[in-house]
């Protein structure tokens, strides 16, 4: 458990810029409270539904997490979608290398 949930803190850092509003609401939650209690305590996770909905909502880049890197730590963190495919894979360094305006805006709003 404890490491499922440092992995969703490293895509909350790296994908939301620390926004955990942002990515509550992606995950369909109605505040960031459950979200942050996950995160802090590591000993509660995220149920099949959040995930359901964070699936159907990608952030900028149009990127997702991979679930089986989420829950196994097994192949890249976020998986790139366009049209409901996925269309590759990407590490945190490839996608902030690649969509580097997109890391800056959500570092300004949460400024």
């Amino acid at each position: 458990m404890r490491a499922m949930c440092v992995r969703l803190a490293q895509l909350l850092q790296h994908v939301y810029v620390g926004d955990a509003g942002a990515m509550s609401r992606a995950m369909g939650y109605g505040s960031e409270t459950t979200l942050r209690q996950a995160l802090r305590n590591q000993d509660t996770f995220p149920d099949v539904e959040r995930f359901t909905a964070f699936m159907k909502s990608p952030a900028r880049g149009g990127v997702v997490p991979n679930l089986n890197w989420l829950v196994n730590g097994i192949e890249q963190p976020l998986l790139q979608v366009r049209g409901g495919r996925v269309v590759r894979q990407l590490s945190f360094g490839t996608f902030i290398d690649r969509y580097p305006s997109i890391v800056q805006r959500m570092s300004r709003r949460r400024k």
